[in-house]
């Protein structure tokens, strides 16, 4: 028998909150309607029905976060949060509303149709937020370089004495650029000086990144996913922060399958084939670890920047590290043999390295 006597699917929004129940007992399910996105308006509508500890609650995933969640769960009642790419679907419902999609979390939450995703604690939200504000301005400063590039391109300026962009010869070749016109001058300089700031507050955000993966609850994770060839300090506590606990995975396969980098399957009748990736779950950390995979293309070696970053942890993390190492790079060889494209090349052993990751989360010992 069931803990819940009542189910509830909220459908919330910035402004409003839509409320419906299911009655385990009945089966019924009805509309409370809507009220403000207000925990206590919201109560007026849940305490009605019934004890708090026998009352489970859900809304799906959105821009209004995690926060009705956690004060839910404060105050008693057994709140989830749900992944709405899963939720299922009704054919005959080709009209929503927010009183129909409450209905509908009510009634499959009360039969167990629901999926429910992890919801990040706090301190990892708050890493969150700053790995993605980050991000936010990398996009900027990649924009920004295109767009001067772009320019100087119109004019038939074109950087011949070095090798890269966005070196120090390369800022000091577009510092030297002037054109017939104030106005062409006030562009450059303007782009200039706009990816030169972007660059400072990169490097800003850098050190703070660094600075609070080291005080977090799984700094010592952290520190082990360092030890990875292609692993820095970023891609190390995106990973945490998105993932958390990486023991919650019971199989390689399944964290390989949570970033989408299993081969999505299509069979009828006794046929049955293999396509491409999936790219379902966390799109994020996917790309972050196809960046990171590029670096097994080179032969086994451990860096000197690579030695730094393993100081402190366990031989068990090194050794691992340096078995994946090898371990890649031979498959990268046998795929090249094969004439395997490389990109599908790079998907396989992006996988492999997720695994080796998964690998590292069940690890006793991370440290020395």
């Amino acid at each position: 028998m069931s803990q819940f006597s009542t189910y509830v699917g909220l459908d919330v929004h910035k402004n409003s909150i839509h409320v419906a129940f299911t009655n385990n007992e009945t089966g019924e399910t009805q509309s409370l309607g809507g009220v403000a996105n207000d925990l206590t308006r919201l109560l007026a509508k849940l305490e009605p029905l019934g004890d708090r500890g026998r009352v489970q609650v859900c809304y799906e995933a959105g821009p209004t976060g995690y926060g009705l969640y956690r004060r839910l769960n404060e105050i008693g009642y057994e709140c989830h949060v749900v992944a709405p790419a899963k939720t299922p679907s009704i054919a005959s419902d080709r009209v929503n509303t927010d009183r129909r999609d409450a209905m509908k979390l009510a009634r499959f939450l009360a039969t167990g149709h629901l999926t429910f995703i992890r919801v990040p604690t706090p301190e990892e939200e708050a890493l969150r937020d700053l790995i993605r504000a980050r991000e936010d301005i990398k996009i900027k400063e990649t924009n920004t370089k295109r767009q001067l590039n772009s320019m100087m391109l119109r004019h038939d300026r074109i950087f011949r004495t070095g090798k890269s962009h966005w070196t120090k010869m390369h800022f000091d070749w577009l510092d030297q650029q002037r054109f017939e016109f104030d106005a062409s001058n006030e562009a450059k300089d303007t782009y200039l000086g706009e990816v030169r700031r972007y660059k400072l507050l990169l490097e800003e955000m850098d050190r703070r990144i660094e600075a609070v993966s080291a005080t977090i609850e799984r700094a010592d994770l952290v520190n082990a996913l360092r030890a990875f060839k292609g692993i820095k300090t970023l891609t190390a506590a995106t990973i945490v922060a998105e993932i958390g606990d990486l023991k919650r995975f019971p199989s390689a396969g399944k964290f390989a399958s949570f970033l989408g980098l299993t081969p999505s399957e299509h069979s009828s009748g006794d046929t049955r084939s293999r396509g491409r990736i999936t790219k379902a779950g966390n799109g994020r950390l996917r790309r972050m670890l196809v960046e990171a995979a590029w670096a097994y293309w080179r032969s086994p070696h451990v860096s000197r920047q690579l030695e730094a970053r393993s100081a402190g942890v366990s031989n068990e993390i090194r050794d691992l590290s340096w078995k994946t190492q090898r371990r890649l790079h031979r498959r990268i060889h046998a795929l090249n043999l094969r004439r395997v494209s490389s990109k599908k090349a790079l998907v396989a052993v992006t996988r492999e390295l997720a695994c080796a990751i998964w690998a590292v989360g069940q690890e006793a010992k991370l440290t020395s």
